[in-house]
C-alpha cells in the first residue's frame, strides 16, 4: 500500500477526486495523515540532511532532549523548554513534495519518545489551527519556522514538520 500511495500522492498530494479527475478516490484527512507518515518512513534512508550544521541524532539529541527534559519544573512543558528539542534536531527535506517546501523530523531519530511525545502534545495545545490543501493542521510558529504533525494519535505519530514561515 505505502509503494501505492507514494506513487498517487507524488503526483497529487491530496489525491482527491474532482470533476477533472474523477478516477481518483477521495481519503478522509486520517487516511491522508497515516499514508504522509508511511511515505515519510519509507522514504527516510532516500532523503538528504536538510541542513548539515544539524545532522547527527544519535547521543546529541538524546543528550538535549534529557538536559531539557531535567531542567524544566514539573507540570506541563513551556515554549523555553520545547524550543531546543525543535532546535537540536535534525531535520530531512521532503522530497516529496518539492512544491511545498519544508522538512521532517523523526520520532525514533529523537531517541527519546517522552521528549518527542511532549512536544507534539505541546505543539498541539498551542499552536493554531490552519488550512491547508482542505485539511486543518495544528501550527506552532518560533523562531522564523513554523512546527506541525500530520494529526495522527500521540503514539501513532513518527515525524514533526517544519516549514519557514
Amino acid at each position: 500500500m505505502a509503494d501505492e500511495l507514494k506513487k498517487i500522492m507524488q503526483k497529487d498530494p491530496l489525491h482527491l477526486a474532482d470533476d477533472d479527475h474523477p478516477e481518483r478516490k477521495d481519503i478522509t484527512p486520517e487516511e491522508f495523515s497515516k499514508a504522509l507518515n508511511q511515505i515519510a518512513e519509507s522514504n527516510d534512508q532516500l532523503s538528504e540532511p536538510a541542513s548539515k550544521a544539524n545532522t547527527s541524532f544519535g547521543k546529541s539529541m538524546g543528550d538535549a532532549a534529557i538536559n531539557a527534559l531535567n531542567k524544566r519544573s514539573e507540570g506541563p512543558m513551556e515554549i523555553h523548554d520545547v524550543a531546543p528539542l525543535l532546535e537540536a534536531a535534525s531535520y530531512q527535506f521532503a522530497k516529496t513534495m518539492p512544491e511545498t517546501p519544508h522538512e521532517y523530523t523523526l520520532r525514533r531519530k529523537w531517541n527519546n519518545d517522552k521528549a518527542f511525545d511532549e512536544v507534539v502534545t505541546f505543539i498541539r495545545k498551542h499552536g493554531k489551527e490552519e488550512q491547508f490543501m482542505n485539511v486543518t493542521y495544528i501550527y506552532l510558529y518560533h523562531n522564523g519556522y513554523k512546527y506541525w504533525t500530520m494529526g495522527a494519535p500521540i503514539p501513532e505519530t513518527i515525524l514533526i514538520n517544519r516549514a519557514k514561515a
